[in-house]
């Protein structure tokens, strides 16, 4: 399997459950700053209830009648063509290869129910975003929470084009930096603390340092119990508290900065 650009290594394995193909992976990172944390991707768990489902539902975009390979994402199906995917990710590639057995024959002229099926992990709905944008159909990136969990889901499977579009777009609609039109977007982020560990893996994995700033702010003018209150998993409570030593260093150097930039 090739191995990603970046520093960072994928292990996929390959399961036979009722000739159905599950893929498991796994990220190893190196050390990271500011502290050594695990960065898995969200969604990546899958109850096994949902594996063993004979009939689920097909997506209503993404089950073409000539595709020849089928997704199972959690409890939906998604036929859709190996060779599409296969131009845009050679991880999708690799997966692919992985799950062709071994004493193959020249597959049927004709899709059926008995095409290869694989198991991901992946949300249902950002796999669809993700298969609108190798299909080339249109997709909205103004809402910036789906627009970072997008650029993890690309970047998982290598697509640097969608990876490049989504963090452009997350790049301008986050307030970035100390303007008066930054000040006016600030409060647009508040209220959803699962922007703070969703901004944090992509600024990390994906390497997009322009985010942290925003992130630090938001740390930085919250008390810890407050956000660790309204976080929703023990992973974002990790990833964040990697972090602390410095947004604690900005409260002690500058005391009244984040306080003032709270109340612009």
């Amino acid at each position: 399997m090739r191995k990603p650009d970046s520093d960072y290594a994928i292990s996929c394995g390959l399961t036979k459950i009722n000739r159905e193909t599950q893929l498991s992976s796994s990220w190893h990172l190196p050390s990271l700053r500011p502290a050594r944390v695990n960065l898995p991707y969200p969604n990546s768990k899958m109850p096994e209830s949902y594996i063993a489902e004979e009939r689920l539902p097909q997506h209503s975009t993404h089950f073409y009648s000539t595709g020849d390979i089928i997704l199972q994402a959690h409890t939906v199906l998604f036929r859709v063509h190996k060779d599409v995917l296969c131009q845009h990710s050679e991880v999708f590639k690799d997966i692919f290869e992985l799950a062709e057995p071994e004493n193959a024959e020249d597959p049927p002229a004709t899709p059926s129910d008995a095409d290869p099926r694989i198991v991901i992990y992946d949300n249902p709905d950002e796999l669809a975003l993700l298969l609108d944008f190798l299909y080339g159909n249109y997709i909205n990136y103004e809402n910036t929470k789906r627009c970072l969990r997008l650029t993890l889901l690309a970047h998982k499977y290598d697509i640097s084009t969608l990876v490049e579009i989504c963090c452009n777009h997350v790049i301008c609609q986050l307030p970035i930096d100390s303007t008066a039109e930054a000040h006016e977007t600030v409060s647009k982020y508040r209220d959803d603390p699962t922007l703070i560990p969703l901004a944090l893996r992509v600024a990390r994995l994906v390497e997009v340092p322009e985010l942290l700033p925003w992130v630090l702010y938001m740390l930085s003018v919250q008390s810890d119990a407050d956000y660790h209150l309204s976080t929703q998993s023990e992973e974002d409570r990790l990833l964040v508290q990697s972090y602390a030593g410095v947004t604690q260093k900005i409260r002690d150097m500058h005391p009244t900065i984040a306080e003032w930039w709270d109340e612009v």
